[in-house]
């Protein structure tokens, strides 16, 4: 007798998409990470169900509510890449509002006359 029905399950051919591009993105995780010189990547396989009810008729013509499923994969890799470029600069200048901006002017430096003592 055959069966009139489909296991859902990861390895059913519902899913047959969904690893076919699981294991294409396996591969390029791997490479991107190799490429960047990572030590950490990550791949996520999110699955969305969606189900719609609609009028169908059994084997024997017999009209019922059947409840037709929708299955949406998506898949994301992610490999960290830290990149920082740090720097200072002292600029020994004077920050000044001039004119609607902010503007630096050369400090100069007070002469300090002799000090009084009391």
């Amino acid at each position: 007798m055959r069966k009139n029905y489909e296991e859902i399950s990861l390895q059913s051919d519902v899913f047959e998409a969904a690893r076919k591009d699981f294991d294409r993105l396996l591969q390029k995780l791997f490479r991107t990470m190799e490429n960047n010189e990572s030590k950490e990547g990550s791949i996520t396989l999110k699955v969305n169900v969606q189900t719609e009810k609609t009028p169908a008729r059994d084997e024997h013509g017999v009209y019922f509510e059947a409840h037709k499923p929708t299955i949406e994969h998506v898949i994301t890799t992610t490999v960290p890449l830290k990149d920082k470029a740090n720097g200072k600069k002292n600029t020994g200048m004077n920050l000044v509002w001039d004119g609607g901006a902010w503007k630096i002017h050369p400090a100069v430096r007070a002469r300090r006359g002799p000090e009084k003592h009391v």
